[in-house]
């Protein structure tokens, strides 16, 4: 613990600790251990945060710039992978791309339906259910499924993802990746559908907050609530149309 300490804040320790600690009742409960050791708490405001560099934060991307990444990638990898039909995939459906990429014939998927069955076993949060597929998401897939077995596979995407990236402005391109498919398409999602449940039951999160976290901000956004909402929250002017009539 002292020294994830010296490379890590106090809160991360603290959640390794309670994780610890649940191991521990465990071992209690059912015999494997006499007694618990005794594991010291520790301050959510200790330690040192980590200079490692994380994952980048997904860029905001409008629609229109997604649907042109999606265009300048090849349809097939120099090791005869599918990457375009992958990448559309992942945005019209937000699943994980480890989830997509473990997607087989036909425990997952069959030609021409409607759903995708993502089993436990295949989803990071153990998350059964089934995914409704837009008509668009399941020609893709139509395009590229085999009889039977994987439909995408994990494969190398840096080779096509480095030339379809160019599309974007500089300051987007350089740090835009494979897995900001998914963040663009619950954002636009939400945008379009303004249904948060809908939504967070498509991404596979157990809690809304963790699809917020996804969102993406923007003026562009911003603007076309103002300009398409008509009057104001509070604005009496539809009620004073309401008396009238």
């Amino acid at each position: 613990m002292q020294e994830r300490l010296g490379g890590r804040l106090g809160k991360t320790v603290a959640s390794d600790v309670s994780a610890l600690r649940g191991l521990l009742r465990w071992a209690t409960n059912s015999g494997h251990l006499g007694e618990a050791p005794d594991v010291p708490r520790v301050h959510s405001g200790a330690g040192v945060k980590s200079t490692k560099r994380g994952r980048a934060r997904a860029p905001e991307l409008t629609p229109a710039e997604i649907r042109a990444v999606i265009a300048a990638l090849p349809e097939y990898s120099r090791h005869g992978k599918p990457v375009r039909a992958r990448a559309l995939v992942s945005y019209l459906t937000t699943l994980r791309p480890t989830t997509i990429g473990k997607l087989r014939v036909p425990d997952h998927y069959s030609k021409g339906s409607s759903v995708l069955r993502v089993t436990a076993d295949i989803d990071k949060e153990g998350n059964d259910r089934e995914v409704p597929l837009t008509e668009e998401a399941r020609d893709a897939l139509d395009s590229v499924c085999p009889e039977v077995g994987i439909i995408f596979g994990e494969h190398e995407h840096r080779r096509p993802m480095h030339h379809a990236r160019r599309v974007l402005p500089p300051h987007k391109a350089r740090i835009f990746g494979w897995q900001h498919f998914r963040s663009a398409g619950i954002t636009h999602w939400l945008e379009r559908s303004l249904n948060l449940p809908g939504v967070q039951y498509l991404a596979g999160h157990l809690k809304s907050s963790t699809t917020a976290r996804y969102t993406r901000p923007s003026f562009r956004a911003a603007l076309e609530v103002v300009s398409t909402r008509g009057t104001a929250p509070g604005d009496g002017r539809r009620n004073r149309k309401k008396r009238r009539a």
